[in-house]
């Protein structure tokens, strides 16, 4: 199978470029490059590359390639938030253009990497593919706006499948700090604190981010009337946790630890539950394999091993929002 990654130098592209490569599919990658040098490990080398914007793309781009997994994106609510017109023209107009173009060069199937941060408050209930969305940000906000469009222009020769995926976190060769628990290893690792900017009452659904790329791997492979027109949850029923109990369990791992509220924190809004029943019915065969506390461990060492973290913290080498600015002048 040809496969055409877009956003694969990012923190969940590169796990994906390895796994369907590994699957022995051919991998196309394709990335406008703003975070070529957030690397924490060695990427893995694509089959084909093009270096560029996904608004940029041709028809001609896509061709002859069997699925697009569509990665690329302004992917969390802090980014979303520093220019609203920049998000939707990413997460949106971009993602339509993609569409078009991959309809228009006959490519059969297209798997969009949405959120689970489109629930925006599940008020305690477990949120399924059909609970109510209420999107407390413009990143969410600009998920959903994609998901609709997406969906009513796919028909039978055109597959779509919308992957609302739970917060990543772990260890990636493009890692990123500006997840909540990657952010809390890593200064446990660099200041032996975490550091919560709310009060930690707030649900998160989290999963690791090789595990996202195993659930696209297993759409792709899947037969094409299991997927076609759905909307998956991706994530893990026993990965639903309270930010103050992923911060605690985080802290536990380190003797004389300190657990750091922020002056300002408060109740945050982003308050959800997530039902993953739906992954278990579509994609049977596919289960997580990385766990919160092994990880925890894992990325700790990982850590440890980088004399320099604590400057590179400073500098926002891991931190997609600081990399943003730099690259935009903001």
């Amino acid at each position: 199978m040809k496969v055409l990654i877009t956003g694969h130098q990012g923190y969940i592209g590169c796990h994906a470029v390895d796994i369907f490569q590994r699957a022995g599919h051919f991998v196309t990658g394709v990335d406008i490059g703003y975070f070529a040098d957030c690397t924490f490990t060695k990427r893995p080398r694509v089959d084909a590359e093009l270096t560029t914007d996904v608004a940029d793309l041709t028809p001609r781009d896509v061709a002859g390639h069997d699925v697009v997994v569509h990665l690329a994106a302004i992917s969390n609510d802090s980014m979303g938030e520093l220019d609203e017109d920049l998000t939707t023209n990413t997460n949106v107009t971009a993602t339509m253009h993609l569409a078009d173009i991959c309809k228009t060069a006959k490519v059969p199937r297209l798997l969009f990497s949405s959120s689970c941060a489109v629930y925006g408050d599940s008020h305690g209930a477990h949120a399924d593919e059909s609970f109510a969305t209420a999107p407390q940000t413009a990143y969410a906000r600009s998920k959903i706006a994609a998901e609709q469009q997406l969906l009513e222009l796919g028909d039978n020769n055109f597959s779509v499948c919308i992957l609302r995926n739970a917060t990543a976190y772990g260890h990636s060769p493009a890692l990123r700090t500006d997840l909540v628990f990657n952010d809390f290893v890593a200064r446990l690792a660099t200041e032996n604190k975490v550091h919560l900017l709310s009060n930690g009452g707030a649900h998160r659904p989290l999963i690791h981010c090789r595990d996202i790329a195993r659930a696209f791997l297993d759409c792709a492979e899947a037969a094409q009337e299991m997927i076609n027109g759905q909307i998956i949850n991706v994530g893990d029923d026993a990965q639903n946790i309270k930010v103050i109990d992923l911060a605690r369990m985080i802290c536990a791992k380190r003797d004389d630890s300190d657990l750091v509220f922020s002056k300002t924190a408060g109740a945050d809004q982003r308050d959800y539950l997530v039902d993953f029943s739906k992954l278990r019915r579509i994609l049977p065969n596919f289960s997580v394999n990385y766990s919160l506390s092994a990880e925890v461990d894992y990325l700790l060492n990982s850590c440890d091993k980088r004399p320099n973290l604590a400057d590179e913290l400073v500098a926002g080498r891991y931190s997609r929002l600081q990399q943003l600015k730099n690259r935009l002048d903001f």
